[in-house]
């Protein structure tokens, strides 16, 4: 039986971790921000000196300002979207198992229709 008294520590822990996470992935998010619109103003300056430089790793060509917004075209309707997924769970990754279970899932639903999405899991054990 899990007993969560002896995770508390660590959960406090791992509570503090998570905040200074987001607090160092928001000053990232801020500075890259912040780059995006210093480079958005001089990106024909910035393709020259990357131009210039000539460097030894392959870079991408800006075409416009890398800030720019291009309103999204109109998605069709109806559309429908469909994924699978499969996972297999084996008792010992060291060793030869005599068994493994076998997971497969299936999502199908459709936008812009009352269809009801299809959602099913089939789950199975080989031991033979």
């Amino acid at each position: 039986m899990l007993d969560l008294r002896q995770l508390r520590d660590q959960l406090t822990d791992f509570e503090e971790h998570q905040s200074e996470e987001r607090d160092r992935r928001g000053a990232q998010r801020d500075r890259a921000r912040m780059l995006l619109e210093v480079c958005h103003a001089h990106w024909q300056a910035v393709q020259d000196a990357v131009a210039t430089a000539q460097p030894r790793r392959l870079v991408a060509q800006m075409r416009e300002p890398p800030a720019a917004t291009h309103v999204a075209p109109e998605r069709p309707s109806p559309i429908t979207v469909a994924a699978t997924d499969g996972s297999q769970i084996y008792p010992d990754r060291h060793v030869e198992p005599p068994f493994f279970l076998l997971n497969v899932s299936q999502v199908a639903f459709q936008y812009g229709t009352t269809e009801e999405a299809l959602l099913s899991a089939t789950p199975s054990l080989h031991f033979r």
